[in-house]
């Protein structure tokens, strides 16, 4: 029961962890170019941001979130055995 909560838990922490990072990644990109910028820019720059961001995050946790797939098809798999 313990091992199945906290797997779940590290699941939704990963989760939330990418998309902290983009929400970050693309605020951190508008403001890049300051306050006076032209907006047209400061979305350009935003949306780069963005793109690189989530390039780094499957890089990164790219291995981690197969993993859980893995585990949640096997998890499927068991619970559709019959007994």
């Amino acid at each position: 029961m313990l091992k199945r909560l906290i797997a779940n838990t590290f699941e939704e922490l990963i989760e939330l962890i990418l998309w902290v990072g983009l929400i970050v990644a693309a605020i951190v990109g508008f403001q890049a170019y300051g306050a006076g910028a032209n907006i047209v820019m400061k979305i350009i720059s935003a949306v780069a941001f963005l793109v690189v961001a989530a390039l780094l995050e499957a890089l990164v946790f790219g291995t981690l979130v197969v993993l859980l797939d893995i585990r949640a098809y096997l998890r499927d798999f068991v619970q559709r055995q019959p007994d």
